[in-house]
């Protein structure tokens, strides 16, 4: 099955294990890349229904039959507050 995950924002794609939170680089939340993002917009990378969003609005997520996909804007967000 091929599936089509666009990014989310325009920026220089990066593995995960390169980014300084332990959660994404771990591999602990799952499969990915991260985007350094340039440009102040974050577009829905697939198609699909929105399950859930953080308090804060920092993450979402997209689900649909073949996936579900996390979209995490920032870095260590937790300690931020």
């Amino acid at each position: 099955m091929n599936i089509s995950i666009l990014s989310p924002s325009d920026g220089e794609i990066i593995s995960l294990s390169a980014v300084p939170d332990e959660a994404f680089s771990s591999g602990m939340l799952g499969e990915g890349v991260a985007v350094k993002p340039q440009g102040g917009t974050v577009f829905a990378p697939a198609g699909g229904r929105i399950g859930t969003v953080s308090e804060n609005g920092h993450a979402y997520s997209i689900e649909s039959e073949d996936f579900d996909l996390l979209v995490h804007i920032g870095v260590d967000t937790l300690s931020l507050g």
